[in-house]
């Protein structure tokens, strides 16, 4: 009768082939004992960590303690948390006044970028108070500080003038021709559907169709 079972007396696995099963004839073809424990029934060895019962990963530490390690270089103690080292609170900026954080050895990001463009970091709070000179765009239009955000010259003295806010059909024009002039004289309001005879607009006019011909 064909065997159906290993031949190893403490094993009741299936037979495989040359009398023993998959596992003690793959053991018998390399050589090694063939009444060494599985793998799945050895004892797990356990984390070397104090008071820490979980299963070892690697190094000698569980998953949790061989990533502490790895990236603290201190496996730390078995209680959950804290997971690492006690992160150091950032010092003030050394600007008299400035409470952020430093963002290197003296400044904060705000100073740094100062003392990086003048040399010098100045006050602890913003030099501007929400408007500005501005600059001039490559098109040649000035932009200005108005409200904490930029917005074109021309287009907020047009405002001013006709005492409302532009629709979005609406372009103002430079007279002149010269983009960086926005005296009120020098500027005339467009729709972009009409293009015909539109004049500057009359100080003061609230109404859509409000200008001068």
């Amino acid at each position: 009768m064909a065997n159906t079972s290993c031949a190893v007396q403490s094993c009741d696995a299936r037979y495989f082939a040359k009398n023993y099963c998959k596992l003690h004839y793959e053991r018998a073809r390399a050589g090694r004992l063939l009444d060494a424990p599985h793998r799945s029934q050895a004892p797990l060895k356990a984390c070397s960590v104090d008071g820490c019962d979980r299963a070892h990963a690697s190094r000698g530490y569980c998953d949790t303690h061989y990533r502490r390690w790895r990236r603290y270089g201190d496996a730390g103690t078995a209680e959950a948390q804290p997971c690492g080292p006690k992160k150091k609170t950032p010092l003030p900026c050394s600007v008299n006044g400035c409470t952020k954080p430093r963002r290197g050895e003296e400044y904060c990001a705000l100073h740094r970028a100062r003392v990086n463009r003048t040399g010098d970091p100045g006050p602890a709070h913003l030099l501007h108070t929400g408007e500005s000179n501005g600059y001039l765009t490559p098109q040649g239009y000035r932009m200005v500080l108005r409200g904490g955000r930029y917005r074109a010259e021309h287009r907020f003295v047009m405002e001013q003038a006709i005492g409302r806010n532009l629709f979005q059909d609406e372009t103002v024009h430079h007279i002149n021709g010269v983009r960086d002039d926005n005296r009120p004289e020098n500027l005339v309001l467009h729709r972009e559907s009409s293009w015909r005879g539109v004049g500057p607009v009359r100080p003061g006019c609230r109404g859509r169709g409000c200008r001068r011909r």
